[in-house]
């Protein structure tokens, strides 16, 4: 097995966070020269991302600074001041890690019933190399997320899910794009924290929508994660966006669940609206610029 539950006490996996075991710290994809030389995969492409840490867990996930470096010049650096580097999609340039990916995802939905009960449509992994005392400010995502600590130490601060006002994630929802969701730390509910402190070989299970905010230890931390949406899921949030809609009408829909009566014409609704809003969207903003 590639992971382990430590706590299966929730056995749904869909509303806490849940502490797991692995042994992906021992794979040789992760020794300094598979990771220099997928490094030097992605500077060609565009599927890296070079930033500062944040000052503060409650910064906006925006505020903290790009750094114009291509991966390798970046894992170079990571010894020199706050550095957090994410390669998206190792998949993509590594037979090794499509190979892991798909290993990984196999044995997800045969130990977790939220990944068995809908196809994926999406499953994506991802590497993190970070330098010592950084801090990775709240937010949260629209997927779930196995997260394995590879090397240093990590301090992962996660709030379950159903902590969040309906209002705020449905806010989200109404973008219909996948991207990160900015929080406020104040709206979290500390009641819903749960914190791990994690080292190589432990991992956690984040569900999805739970907002999290990460510190790096004193050393340089390399981390794994891998992700997946699957349609229920899609489907849930197409619901999250009509409900925001029905609010700004003056209305008050109730919870998002696919199972209710309503979910099936308010997902038909935003299979309408989405693609018109792209479509028309740009045209209406042109005619207003130019009218002002």
């Amino acid at each position: 097995m590639l992971y382990q539950f430590v706590d299966e006490s929730d056995p749904s996996c869909a509303r806490a966070p849940v502490g797991l075991t692995h042994g992906l710290h021992e794979d040789a994809l992760f020794s300094d020269a598979s990771l220099a030389d997928i490094a030097r995969k992605f500077d060609s492409g565009r599927d890296y991302f070079v930033a500062t840490g944040a000052h503060r867990a409650s910064d906006s996930f925006r505020s903290v600074e790009e750094r114009r470096l291509t991966a390798s010049e970046a894992l170079d650096r990571l010894g020199e001041g706050s550095t957090r580097i994410l390669l998206k999609r190792p998949e993509d340039y590594d037979a090794g890690f499509r190979a892991l990916k798909d290993a990984l995802f196999a044995q997800i939905v045969a130990s977790n019933p939220v990944a068995a009960r809908s196809p994926a449509v999406r499953v994506m992994g991802s590497i993190f190399l970070t330098s010592s005392e950084t801090i990775t400010p709240v937010h949260f995502d629209p997927e779930a997320n196995y997260f394995f600590q590879i090397r240093g130490g990590k301090t992962f601060h996660v709030f379950r899910p159903g902590g969040l006002d309906d209002q705020l994630v449905d806010a989200f929802y109404n973008k219909q794009v996948v991207d990160i969701a900015q929080v406020s730390l104040a709206d979290c509910n500390p009641e819903a924290e749960h914190v791990f402190d994690l080292e190589a070989g432990k991992g956690l299970y984040q569900p999805l929508n739970a907002p999290h905010w990460v510190r790096t230890g004193a050393a340089l931390s390399i981390s794994y994660a891998l992700v997946f949406e699957t349609e229920e899921m899609r489907a849930t949030g197409k619901v999250r966006a009509c409900n925001h809609y029905l609010r700004k009408l003056g209305l008050r829909p109730g919870a998002a669940r696919l199972e209710a009566p309503t979910s099936g014409l308010k997902i038909a609704a935003i299979d309408t609206l989405i693609p018109l809003r792209r479509t028309i969207g740009p045209t209406v903003r042109k005619v207003l610029a130019r009218a002002g």
